[in-house]
């Protein structure tokens, strides 16, 4: 990494003599001085296809610079290249085009006579024609054929709209046939509206309907064979801010917005609704509404329930918050769940006041809630960068069972 960045900044000053390092073997940070080199002296950059014919991302960011400068004389050389090698180096050479003009790009594109290669290099423009004209872009956009790319380029063209209206762009992403499109038209939308309170905001999010905050369909990802969603743009995401910031007003109506959300549909899939309860826990325990939080946690059916919002609530807690959950006898119930609490409430509070959160594990009764608390000292004392393990042992003798 140090020398990564030592080439990349080296570069910025001297691109010539930066090449000429990155050129010794093994030439593994030739892709990122490419970059610099583009940008001082294209001639250079050029010369270096013939040098490595083999780097494919190398001569990628040089044929996109290339034909952002002058794309005839880039397009000359792609046909001098091999059959496998030109689709790839076209659409590198008009994607840079597509940077001074998105329009002449496209046309480029739709020149292709192979119908899935037009596909691919219209899809490498779309990006900047998106930022010059829209319609024109959404016109070539619903042409192509339903899948990833597709969706990708959706949700950028969702984003520009709703940066230039949105409330027009609410009611064009209402109107979109495909739900993981519509969900990303929807979510982009909204994030640009503004809102005068939380309930305004709670509100618009229940006349779209909160099966629009189900997890996207496109935003699946794949990891060791498992499936999850990825989040963070989409209405879910944007319904857990709500709920965070509604709990600090109100938890029981926080609890009611929740309670409305749709079911699972099956017993493998995913559903957010754990995330939910841990914004409400976020944004209940550090807040002025904190006195009720005893009250209204019995109301939440399952233990489960009670753990998720007590847990994500501990995180990163104040000083203040670990010290009034300890005091809060009625958390601490005679059962595995009121043992996991304590756990958990001795794990969070000793990552940042260490002697404190110690204090009130030497001061709880002789028991199995002691036992899980000093579970968690004894892994804070010795999994830390300086572990102590003399006071780890003593106080594991401390241990009842």
């Amino acid at each position: 990494e140090l020398e990564l960045w030592c080439l990349q900044t080296w570069s910025q000053v001297d691109a010539k003599a930066a090449l000429a390092e990155a050129e010794k073997p093994p030439r593994k940070f030739l892709y990122n001085v490419v970059q610099w080199v583009v940008k001082s002296d294209l001639q250079e950059a050029i010369a270096l296809l013939d040098r490595y014919p083999e780097q494919r991302y190398v001569r990628d960011r040089i044929l996109s610079a290339w034909g952002k400068r002058d794309v005839e004389a880039a397009l000359r050389y792609i046909e001098r290249l091999s059959e496998d090698q030109r689709s790839r180096s076209f659409r590198a050479a008009i994607e840079g085009l597509a940077e001074e003009n998105s329009r002449r790009a496209l046309a480029l594109a739709l020149e292709q006579g192979d119908p899935k290669e037009r596909q691919r290099a219209v899809l490498a423009v779309l990006a900047e024609l998106i930022k010059d004209d829209s319609q024109l872009a959404e016109k070539h956009l619903r042409a192509l054929p339903q899948g990833k790319p597709r969706y990708e380029m959706s949700v950028k063209l969702a984003k520009e709209k709703a940066k230039r209206d949105p409330e027009a762009a609410m009611a064009w992403a209402k109107a979109l046939g495909d739900p993981g499109e519509r969900r990303a038209g929807l979510a982009a939308a909204f994030d640009a509206m503004t809102f005068d309170s939380v309930e305004e905001r709670l509100a618009s999010i229940h006349e779209l309907g909160f099966h629009e905050a189900l997890p996207n369909p496109r935003e699946i990802k794949r990891t060791n064979g498992s499936a999850s969603y990825r989040h963070g743009g989409d209405l879910r995401h944007a319904l857990g801010n709500a709920i965070k910031s509604l709990a600090k007003e109100d938890p029981r109506e926080a609890l009611r917005a929740i309670a409305a959300y749709p079911p699972k549909m099956g017993a493998s899939d995913f559903h957010p609704m754990d995330s939910f309860l841990g914004d409400l826990g976020k944004g209940w325990l550090q807040s002025d509404q904190r006195e009720s939080f005893i009250e209204v946690l019995s109301e939440i059916p399952t233990d489960r329930a009670r753990f998720t919002v007590l847990k994500e609530g501990m995180e990163n807690a104040t000083a203040e918050t670990y010290a009034w959950l300890a005091s809060q006898n009625a958390l601490f119930t005679d059962d595995s769940h009121g043992q996991k609490v304590v756990e958990t409430l001795a794990k969070e509070w000793l990552k940042s006041e260490p002697l404190a959160a110690s204090e009130w594990i030497g001061g709880l009764e002789v028991g199995a809630h002691k036992d899980r608390a000093i579970s968690s000292l004894l892994e804070s004392l010795t999994g830390s960068g300086r572990p102590d393990f003399e006071t780890a042992f003593a106080w594991s003798q401390v241990i009842d069972d």
